[in-house]
């Protein structure tokens, strides 16, 4: 079973690791945020530049036990005692940063220097979960492009690491930062996406005939998918109505979960994770829209949207709309279509 660690290396104790992983054959890569990242047989080591160490992978007890416990000569200095003994962030439910290292790099469990993501899940209600799902969406309020719901399970375990990568809410993150932010996310967190594209978004919502309750639709529909095979103890949302709907339209295991929304629910971890990744492919369908119909599109509902609605009716091809636009927007009505 896969298996996440994180604790904290200084840099000559991290080139050390990195001489013994060439010299154990793996592979070395180089990637964002990263000072080098090593694949095995069956582990991923990642050294971030901040010193974190990421250990992940069906070996990554085998190779957490390598570097705490006693180590062969490439490694010695690893286990160095003092101030400048092994420390790092404790993987228990508590999410607090590691006490002083002592002779064996132990790693303490206080609240002392809890990260952004281990204060948010402290306020996700008694019982406290240790895996949950965050749900969120991107397109609601484009014109052009698909509805992109994405629902994203994280365990306490992770939120070290999610931190170091940065996710966040999409919205402040740059578009060009979301598509390569999205990929690392992606890699590391199951998760589940439900992608709208025009024709199918019109559809959708003639039968709903309002935008909250197919949006509830999709967050049960994208909720449940993931927790067939991603278990978890909560589901959280972004809080779109005033009371809860998604509840409404879950039919399987979403009943036996417990369901929360909260405004700005992008600060916890999971929604960040949703929110990037269902940023990253909105992006991704609007450039595949423009290449299929040959036409220039515009996220968002202002004045560059509607020009881009009038150039298509112009050019003689209303038909386009319904395949690259939510026709319910009063945008339809301003330019014609």
């Amino acid at each position: 079973m896969a298996t996440t660690h994180t604790i904290k290396l200084g840099k000559p104790r991290a080139n050390a690791l990195r001489a013994e992983a060439v010299a154990a054959g793996m592979e070395l890569r180089s990637q964002n945020y990263m000072q080098w990242q090593a694949r095995g047989d069956g582990v991923v080591l990642s050294m971030y530049e901040s010193g974190k160490l990421v250990i992940q992978g069906r070996e990554a007890d085998a190779w957490l036990a390598r570097i705490d416990g006693p180590q062969p000569q490439s490694l010695a200095g690893l286990a160095g005692g003092g101030a400048g003994g092994l420390t790092g962030a404790a993987d228990g439910p508590s999410g607090g940063s590691g006490g002083s290292g002592g002779s064996g790099g132990t790693r303490g469990s206080g609240s002392t220097g809890a990260g952004r993501f281990t204060r948010t899940h402290a306020q996700l209600g008694d019982p406290l979960p240790d895996a949950w799902i965050g749900i969120d969406e991107t397109g609601k309020g484009d014109y052009f492009g698909p509805l992109v719901v994405v629902a994203a399970r994280v365990s306490v375990e992770q939120l070290p690491l999610l931190e170091e990568l940065g996710a966040g809410d999409s919205k402040a993150i740059s578009d060009r930062t979301v598509r390569d932010l999205a990929k690392q996310l992606a890699a590391v967190v199951p998760h589940e996406k439900l992608v709208l594209m025009p024709a199918k978004y019109n559809e959708l919502y003639a039968r709903f005939g309002n935008l909250n309750k197919l949006l509830a639709w999709a967050h049960a529909t994208a909720s449940e998918a993931l927790l067939e095979r991603a278990p978890a103890q909560l589901i959280l949302s972004d809080q779109f109505t005033p009371q809860p709907v998604v509840p409404r339209y879950f039919k399987g295991p979403g009943r036996q979960v417990r369901y929360s929304q909260r405004t700005r629910a992008e600060d916890d971890a999971a929604v960040a994770c949703a929110s990037v990744i269902a940023r990253a492919e909105f992006l991704w369908r609007m450039k595949q829209l423009e290449q299929d119909h040959g036409v220039a599109l515009h996220p968002g509902a202002g004045a560059p949207v509607l020009a881009a609605g009038r150039r298509i009716v112009a050019d003689g091809r209303a038909d386009v709309l319904p395949l690259v636009a939510k026709l319910h927007f009063r945008t339809t009505l301003q330019i014609g279509g």
